[in-house]
């Protein structure tokens, strides 16, 4: 009986094992040629600005498994994205957002401002972002230099 117990175990596990490796190999395109990687990046468009007859579009991208890292991105033609989170199209700039200030207190992108000619500062505001999903509000602006 502690034979067919253990043999059984060994067959959960192989079929479990199994299915795992099915799911991530079925997350691919069958024609890629790579495979995206344990986790796909997570990207929606957030924003657009037109400045002087071109348009720049503003990404947001949460990288990683257990330590999200989010991001934001400036391109200069409008992204798509495959299913792992890649654009043909590479961006003209990128910066993390860093959630903590210098004394590790806990801050969040207040505002995204465009910085000519191809890319943006955050400014931070002190606590914690006021709604959950915040960055779906942030949009690309233009500092008020007056």
């Amino acid at each position: 009986m502690i034979l067919i117990n253990d043999c059984l175990n060994t067959l959960r596990y192989a079929a479990v094992l199994l299915l795992a490796c099915l799911s991530q190999a079925s997350c691919s395109d069958s024609g890629s040629v790579s495979r995206c990687s344990l986790t796909s990046d997570s990207v929606s468009i957030t924003s657009s600005l037109s400045v002087e007859e071109k348009t720049y579009y503003l990404v947001y991208r949460i990288s990683g498994w257990h330590e999200k890292i989010e991001s934001f991105e400036l391109y200069g033609t409008e992204p798509s994205f495959d299913n792992c989170g890649e654009s043909t199209v590479a961006p003209l700039f990128g910066e993390s957002i860093d959630d903590k200030d210098s004394n590790n207190n806990d801050q969040y992108v207040a505002h995204i401002y465009f910085e000519p000619p191809n890319r943006f500062v955050f400014d931070y505001a002190p606590g914690t972002p006021p709604k959950p999903a915040y960055h779906k509000s942030l949009i690309l602006e233009r500092k008020n230099t007056q």
